[in-house]
Parts: structure tokens; sequence; C-alpha cells
């Protein structure tokens, strides 16, 4: 269950790193709080580790309820975006303690999935940033 605190607490990295290059851009995908890794990569290798520190079943009912978590937590993101977007194009700037850089990469962050965490890393997956969902 340890594993859910640290899924949300990348979940709440990605959704303040959005929010802040969405209000300073106008492009969630172009900037990143701070110097470590994205969050979604950082995730994605934690994801990966996980099978060495818990048996299968275990390490399944945790990647299970951190993709549920996951969900709650787009959800939430999808319905604030607009709003976050309107400011931005209402001027208001982020915080100028919010300072950001280029995110190492413009892909959206993937959709985690219940797969054997083996296939977790090398999976194709939906992208946040689509509207098709």
């Amino acid at each position: 269950m340890g594993f859910l605190g640290i899924s949300l607490f990348f979940d709440a990295l990605d959704v303040m790193d959005r929010a802040v290059a969405l209000l300073q851009t106008g492009d969630e995908h172009a900037r990143q709080l701070g110097s470590h890794p994205p969050s979604d990569m950082r995730r994605q290798r934690l994801r990966a580790f996980l099978p060495t520190m818990a048996d299968d079943e275990r390490t399944q009912s945790a990647l299970a309820l951190a993709d549920i978590q996951g969900e709650i937590i787009r959800t939430l993101w999808e319905r604030t975006r607009p709003k976050v977007l309107n400011l931005h194009r209402r001027g208001v700037p982020a915080a100028h303690t919010w300072r950001t850089i280029p995110k190492e990469t413009r892909d959206p962050a993937p959709e985690p999935q219940s797969a054997p965490p083996s296939k977790q890393v090398s999976r194709s997956r939906r992208r946040w940033g689509r509207s098709d969902h």
C-alpha cells in the first residue's frame, strides 16, 4: 500500500507541472517544475522496479489500485484544465515562485494500465492530452 502514496505523489507532481506549464505557456506539455526527470518517467521506473520488492499478487494489486487512483486524478485534471487555460488566456501569471524549465519530453504522460509488470514499460498507452477518451 505504500506504493499508492508514491504513485499519488507522482500524479500530483504531474498535475502541478501541467497546470503551471498551461498557465505560463498555454501548452501543458511544454514545461516542468524543477530539474528532476518528468514525473511520468519516474513513475514508470518505479512501476518496473516494484516486482523486485513484492510478490506477484501484491504487485498486481498495487498496480491495479494505482491505476484507479491515477484515473481519478486524470479525471479531476480534465475538469480543471479548461479553467487554468482560461486564466492563461486572460493573462493571469503563475506565481513567480513557480520556476519551470523546458520539459525533457513533450510527449504527454502515459496512462497506467494493469498489465504484468514485465510488460508495463514496453507497452504503448493512451496519452493524457487526448480528448478522445
